[in-house]
């Protein structure tokens, strides 16, 4: 009974802990995503804006190319920090994860110990408990003994 109580609690221990940490985690990932959806719904814009100067005036056709160029290459940079923020992201759910997992192992081997020890504890009990009981015996043994022996000298 000890033992699934003592499991319980430390199941409930890790669920709120992961529960904890999830939430704070995917609101980070939700934020960088949706500033990278604004970002892309800008550039469309831009590219849009682009596109009707292009129709207009060919002339600037140079200075065009050379804002895609630009764009291109920020866009770039963002997908390759988006892609280095998420790998950065994975390696620390994924550290989070180990620690988490090495503090289970713990706690399943703690909670291990503590069982032996209050089966050894019980085990003792039990066993001082029936030496005490001999010797209440012995006791009310002796004292009935004491008190026919007094009473016959009395």
């Amino acid at each position: 009974m000890g033992k699934a109580l003592a499991k319980r609690a430390g199941v409930a221990a890790i669920e709120t802990t992961l529960r904890a940490v999830m939430p704070e985690l995917a609101r980070t990932l939700e934020s960088i995503q949706m500033e990278l959806r604004q970002f892309r719904a800008s550039v469309d814009q831009r590219f849009d804006k682009v596109d009707e100067r292009f129709e207009k005036v060919d002339q600037r056709f140079e200075k065009v190319d050379q804002r895609f160029e630009r764009i291109e290459q920020r866009l770039s940079q963002l997908e390759r920090g988006e892609e280095r923020l998420r790998l950065e992201f994975r390696e620390g759910l994924n550290d989070q994860f180990e620690r988490l997992l090495a503090v289970l192992n713990e706690l399943g081997q703690r909670i291990t110990r503590v069982d032996q020890k209050l089966e050894d504890y019980t085990e003792f009990t039990r066993m001082h408990s029936a030496k005490l009981d001999g010797w209440l015996e012995r006791l009310v043994v002796v004292e009935q003994a004491q008190g026919t022996k007094r009473r016959r000298a009395s």
